[in-house]
């Protein structure tokens, strides 16, 4: 049994989300809540690279289909797993995160571009720098001509607010 998937669904149950890899939403949703639940100190051993819809794990859309595989068995297995504190703390910054969605999108985009701008701005070695006119442009350029400028510009003044942009503190 996989401790990690476990893992996975102790943090979403914390998040008050359900842990399914059924639709693509629920598989996107899967890699951006546990990207930034990495990034705010949980670390599960994910590794991401960039991918159509922003940061993507292979390991860690494996691992949504072993839960799916055997999920009752994961569920039974997962009460067993509980947060410290600590965690319970640095996933209250990634529901800060998910409450804070300045746009109409859902949760699930939402988190889409905010990992993305992220991502780009922080991991990625960009041509022409990480300001934001070029993470703009970089955007755009990867496919992701569907998010408004308006919704990129409202999306990167809550990352700037929460101190994911100019330097990753939490």
């Amino acid at each position: 049994m996989d401790k990690n998937v476990c893992r996975i669904k102790v943090i979403f149950e914390h998040l008050d989300k359900e842990f399914s890899v059924k639709e693509f939403s629920d598989r996107l949703l899967l890699q951006k809540l546990i990207y930034f639940s990495q990034f705010a100190g949980i670390d599960l051993g994910y590794r991401y690279s960039w991918y159509r819809f922003g940061p993507y794990s292979t390991d860690l859309t494996e691992a949504g289909y072993r839960y799916s595989d055997s999920k009752s068995s994961y569920d039974r297995e997962s009460s067993k797993f509980k947060l410290s504190a600590v965690g319970r703390d640095n996933l209250k910054k990634v529901r800060s995160l998910i409450e804070d969605n300045p746009t109409d999108l859902e949760t699930a985009d939402w988190l889409e571009l905010a990992a993305s701008i992220h991502y780009l701005k922080h991991i990625a070695h960009l041509p022409g720098g990480v300001s934001q006119d070029n993470i703009v442009e970089q955007l755009l350029s990867r496919g992701k001509e569907y998010f408004t400028k308006e919704d990129i510009d409202s999306s990167w003044g809550i990352l700037e607010r929460k101190g994911l942009i100019e330097r990753p503190n939490w």
